[in-house]
């Protein structure tokens, strides 16, 4: 019995040093119109979550040019599109144009073998719908009254067997935590409704839905989503508001377990993107991208959001 398990050590030491250890996370930053002596900003809040179950975070400019971007999706280990108050259309800026061409290379890269995780929050999750649905356009969202408020999620049938939720069955705590109390925070005006599942076989097609939740005037929208076919995730809530963001006048949770629950979301999508191998060639290259030579400024007067980075124009 002893020579078995001794057997069975180089394997274990194997399968956990063949996993990144070290990942990195690209956040796409967004224009700020009400401040345009900046050229973009990335809310901190983000960068904790992520931090916090174990990874590094570069910001990527969001209007880099094609040949930037493509030099960080093959240096980072998995990408995040956050919430935020940016126009997703073409016409704008270039926040979406150069987002839907992350998203492209992730396709890309995940049809060809290259696990290569993605995750979308709020404005993100709203996002992927539009790319995913191939309308590429504002269609296939609707309007909802969900500006600040909390709620406790209603789970969708197969939630347990999703690759979100599966590694929780041995401990119900989560699930608990996120459909018993008030855990979610809400802050958005639009989202996307069950009903358009039904309408475009697309999204239907592409997406597993893993929970929803009713706005104030009962109106029904999906909160959790995940791809049936890649490493894409999505909610529509905020899991780092009831963790790292305390502005007083918001109706966000952080009893223990608000916290708890909403924790598992950056630890699940940090451990996705372990399982990917990019990266950087030049070390040097790395350490200069990385979030630490930035300063995040405290803003929760100005913005709501406890600490704010901004970057120079490109």
């Amino acid at each position: 019995m002893l020579q078995n398990a001794l057997l069975l050590v180089p394997l274990l030491v194997l399968v956990c040093c063949s996993q990144q250890n070290r990942p990195i996370i690209g956040i796409m930053t967004q224009p700020r119109e009400d401040h345009p002596e900046y050229g973009s900003y990335l809310v901190a809040s983000y960068v904790k979550l992520f931090e916090s179950a174990g990874a590094r975070v570069i910001p990527i400019h969001f209007d880099s040019t094609k040949e930037e971007l493509l030099h960080i999706f093959n240096s980072i280990n998995g990408l995040v599109f956050p919430g935020g108050g940016s126009f997703i259309d073409y016409g704008h800026d270039l926040f979406f144009p150069n987002s839907m061409y992350l998203y492209n290379l992730t396709i890309e890269a995940n049809d060809k073998g290259d696990y290569f995780p993605v995750w979308g929050t709020c404005l993100g999750f709203e996002m992927l719908h539009i790319f995913a649905s191939e309308i590429f356009d504002r269609t296939v969202l609707s309007s909802y009254d969900a500006w600040d408020i909390s709620y406790p999620l209603v789970w969708s049938q197969g939630h347990k067997e999703s690759k979100m939720f599966s590694g929780l069955l041995q401990d119900h705590r989560v699930f608990d935590d996120l459909s018993k109390y008030n855990s979610t925070m809400n802050y958005h005006k639009f989202g996307v409704s069950p009903e358009t599942y039904k309408t475009n076989t697309k999204l239907n097609e592409y997406f597993k839905i893993l929970a929803t939740n009713s706005d104030r005037q009962g109106k029904e929208f999906i909160s959790i989503v995940e791809s049936k076919k890649y490493p894409i995730y999505a909610v529509q809530f905020h899991p780092e508001w009831p963790i790292f963001e305390w502005e007083e006048s918001a109706n966000v949770a952080h009893f223990q377990e608000a916290v708890r629950g909403n924790s598992h979301f950056g630890r699940f999508f940090v451990n996705e993107c372990r399982k990917n191998n990019h990266q950087f060639a030049d070390k040097h290259d790395e350490r200069r991208r990385l979030i630490y030579n930035y300063k995040a400024d405290f803003t929760v007067t100005t913005t709501g959001d406890v600490q704010t980075y901004y970057f120079p124009k490109k």
